[in-house]
């Protein structure tokens, strides 16, 4: 019981709070102008207002979650089901560094870059922290005996 509450309360809760909460302010910038359209697509590149937008929502509200959610694996690693760091959770902590670059170059002024050199695996991480949260409340509800088996 005391492994299932930790791993709900310091990896798999809030990694699922924070990926979801992500997805929802995602949504919340892409109610803009760009709706339906790729942000970064190539064939209707963004305009210099929206590439200001995309910024200051990466500085203000996606890294810092991003930072969180960093933090979250790197220091509960231990309460991992799986034996060995699913592939969604590297490639997240791998985008997340490689925005670290991207912001990096923000503050020197050089305002041509606003893609990571890695992709958000963000369907992958959804469902990834889902289904490991409602497991892991299922087994937490039955070893508190408010369900059976």
């Amino acid at each position: 019981m005391a492994r299932v509450n930790e791993q709900l309360g310091r990896f798999y809760g809030p990694l699922f709070a924070l990926s979801d909460s992500g997805e929802i302010a995602w949504q919340a910038f892409r109610t803009g102008d760009r709706r339906g359209e790729p942000f970064w697509s190539t064939d209707v590149p963004a305009s210099d207002k929206e590439q200001a937008e995309f910024r200051d929502w990466m500085i203000r509200v996606f890294m810092p979650n991003n930072r969180l959610i960093r933090a979250v694996i790197v220091n509960g690693a231990h309460l991992l089901d799986e034996e060995e760091m699913p592939d969604c959770l590297l490639s997240l902590l791998a985008h997340i560094s490689s925005y670290e670059v991207v912001l990096g170059r923000w503050e020197q002024g050089d305002l041509s870059v606003h893609r990571a050199a890695v992709d958000f695996p963000g369907d992958q991480i959804t469902a990834y922290s889902g289904d490991a949260f409602r497991r892991l409340k299922v087994e937490q509800r039955m070893l508190l005996g408010l369900v059976q088996k």
